[in-house]
C-alpha cells in the first residue's frame, strides 16, 4: 500500500480510544484484512480550509529522521491520509499503554506508583530527551499521555517510548523567536508561561520534572 492509498478508516476497525486531545486521538485498532492489532494515532490534517497543519509536516519529517529505542516510530507503509475526514493516521505496534493511564490507575486505588517503576519511567524518558537534545530537537509536548509503554517480560514497567512530535522543532540558536503554543499548560515552563519567545530545549526538562512529580 502506498502512503496515499486506502484511508485508515477503510483498513482498520477502531476498537477503543486510548487518549484524545484537541488535535489528535489514539486508538486500539484491528486491521480488517487479518484482524491484527495495532495502536493508531489520528491527527487533524487541516487547521483551516485548504491549509495543512504544520504539525503534520513536523511529525512526518522528524519521525523519518530519528531512530532510537525510546522514541516510537510508526510503520511507514501504514501511514495514510484521509482527505474526506481531513486526518492523517499513524500506525504503531500494539499493546501500548501510557503513563497517564498508569497514574490514574494508582490514584483510583489510592496508592502510589511503585518506586522501581517511577524511576524506570523517568530514566527512560531522560534517555529519550538526551537523544533528541543532542540532535538539537526540542519535543515541546512532554506530557504523560505522550509517554507510552511497551510491555516486556521480566521488565517493570516495560520499554518507554516517547510519541507525538507535532509540536517538536529544531532549536539551534538560543535567540530566535519561537511560538508560545507549545506544551500543555500544566507542564509548561515558567519562561513560556511568561511569554518569552526565545526559550530553548530546557522547557523539555521542566516538563519531565512535572511528569516526575505527578
Amino acid at each position: 500500500d502506498s502512503l496515499f492509498d486506502t484511508p485508515a478508516s477503510e483498513r482498520f476497525n477502531l476498537v477503543e480510544r486510548i487518549s484524545a486531545t484537541t488535535l489528535s486521538q489514539v486508538w486500539h485498532a484491528k486491521r480488517i484484512k487479518d484482524d491484527k492489532e495495532f495502536t493508531i494515532k489520528q491527527t487533524k490534517l487541516f487547521v483551516k480550509e485548504n491549509f495543512v497543519s504544520p504539525s503534520v509536516f513536523h511529525e512526518l519529517s522528524l519521525l523519518g529522521e530519528v531512530n532510537y529505542t525510546h522514541i516510537i516510530r510508526p510503520y511507514l507503509n501504514e501511514i495514510s491520509f484521509d482527505f474526506k475526514k481531513e486526518q492523517v493516521s499513524f500506525c504503531f505496534e500494539n499493546h501500548l499503554t501510557n503513563v497517564q493511564k498508569i497514574v490514574r490507575y494508582y490514584k483510583k486505588k489510592n496508592e502510589v506508583i511503585p518506586l522501581v517503576a517511577a524511576k524506570s519511567i523517568l530514566f527512560q524518558l531522560l534517555l529519550a530527551i538526551d537523544y533528541l537534545h543532542y540532535r538539537k530537537i526540542a519535543h515541546c509536548n512532554i506530557i504523560p499521555s505522550n509517554l507510552v509503554l511497551v510491555p516486556e517480560k521480566d521488565r517493570i514497567p516495560g520499554i518507554l517510548k516517547l510519541m507525538d512530535f507535532g509540536y517538536s522543532r529544531i532549536i539551534e540558536d538560543a535567540g530566535n523567536q519561537r511560538s508560545l503554543n507549545v506544551v500543555h499548560p500544566w507542564y509548561r515552563a515558567p519562561e513560556v508561561l511568561l511569554g518569552d519567545t526565545t526559550y530553548d530545549k530546557s522547557i523539555d526538562i521542566w516538563a519531565c520534572g512535572c511528569v516526575f512529580a505527578e
